[in-house]
């Protein structure tokens, strides 16, 4: 078929399958999550056939491109009473996620090149356990998360999007991929915890970027890791997390949005890096642990994600962008971090302002490992 005709056979589908069930949503009352999470599975599944319709990713980027543009009118103040309208925005929270799914999804098709074993996962993971997670935890959620802003997070929520992607990576892989069990169910599992916690931390609905994106990453790296590969970095964000949900009663100054970006980056050092890069970023979370933080009525002493991501961004990026070279410069980084951190304890180094404070702190790293860089390179 003419792949300018599938491409307006398929927009046309999308289309008409949102449309529907947007009016199907509105005839049944359904409540606004639930229209709105409606809309992000029939999205996602309308999707799931690209491999095999498309054989250049062109024709997914303009899809994406529409979809965008069309999402985004329908933020307009006269769009949002339209019934389709209505069903993405009814919900009383700022989101930017149906902005950033087509986008995820386009990236994701480019990135796998063909593969559907590498696209058809990631892709059931951002359409089915993201709204697993919000649906079950607004339903079911009763054990709340401490979360910033007016994020609402439970750990009901957290492990439905545990158990739906675990199988939306399984299953596909090892019944129809031809991965042996083993492999395929580490590499869920594997998945499926990362997923949970870029859920907890993703805020403004861009957990639809993110979810896709690292579950591609993992899958991509799989083979080559081999079993005993996968295993290592599973055990590790196991320990990781086991220990950390341990000292949860003694990080009060760190949310739970906080804490979970923090298992986040330590699994990240550990599996970009291995295992000397986990000692860096352990020495400074013993340093927090040891300086006893409280957060009570001193601003000053709260440490919310952003405090997390201004320690871990700098030495991150030169693991993930250019580690070739990263060995001295996002130590130093690293090392700039934990000083930072001290100077801002005693009181030093504050500002009226949590947010610049934090963001002041990334760049101060980030321009010390540049530095470093340029010394050592």
């Amino acid at each position: 078929m003419n792949a300018a005709l599938t491409l307006a056979l398929v927009a046309a589908a999308l289309a008409a399958l949102l449309g529907g069930l947007a009016i199907l949503g509105r005839r049944l009352a359904w409540p606004p999550e639930l229209r709105r999470k409606g809309a992000h599975i029939t999205l996602g599944l309308g999707c799931a056939p690209f491999p095999w319709l498309f054989a250049s990713p062109i024709p997914v980027w303009i899809l994406a491109g529409l979809a965008a543009a069309g999402l985004a009118l329908l933020r307009l103040r006269a769009a949002r009473t339209s019934t389709l309208g209505s069903a993405l925005h009814d919900v009383k929270r700022r989101s930017w996620g149906e902005l950033v799914f087509p986008l995820a999804v386009a990236l994701v098709f480019h990135a796998s090149a063909g593969h559907w074993e590498l696209y058809l996962p990631p892709l059931l993971v951002l359409a089915l356990a993201d709204a697993a997670g919000a649906l079950v935890g607004r339903r079911f959620g009763h054990h709340p998360l401490r979360m910033e802003g007016a994020q609402h997070k439970s750990l009901e929520g957290c492990a439905a999007v545990f158990l739906v992607a675990t199988l939306c990576v399984a299953l596909p892989l090892a019944l129809f991929a031809g991965w042996a069990w083993p492999l395929a169910l580490a590499a869920a599992l594997l998945v499926a915890g990362l997923a949970a916690l870029v859920e907890g931390v993703a805020i403004e609905g861009l957990d639809n970027l993110f979810l896709p994106l690292l579950a591609y990453a993992v899958l991509a790296r799989a083979e080559a890791w081999g079993s005993s590969g996968i295993l290592f970095r599973l055990a590790a964000f196991a320990l990781i997390v086991v220990t950390l949900a341990g000292l949860r009663r003694h990080l009060s100054a760190l949310t739970d949005a906080a804490l979970m970006g923090l298992a986040l980056a330590l699994y990240l050092f550990a599996s970009l890096g291995g295992t000397d890069w986990l000692l860096g970023p352990l020495a400074l979370a013993t340093l927090y642990v040891a300086l006893h933080l409280r957060a009570k009525d001193d601003a000053t002493r709260h440490h919310p994600l952003a405090a997390v991501v201004a320690c871990a961004a700098a030495p991150l990026a030169w693991l993930a962008l250019a580690p070739a070279h990263a060995e001295v410069p996002g130590k130093i980084a690293l090392g700039t971090q934990a000083v930072l951190m001290l100077l801002a304890e005693q009181g030093l180094l504050t500002h009226r302002d949590p947010d610049l404070r934090w963001l002041l702190n990334a760049l101060i790293g980030a321009a010390v490992s540049v530095v470093a860089y340029l010394t050592f390179a």
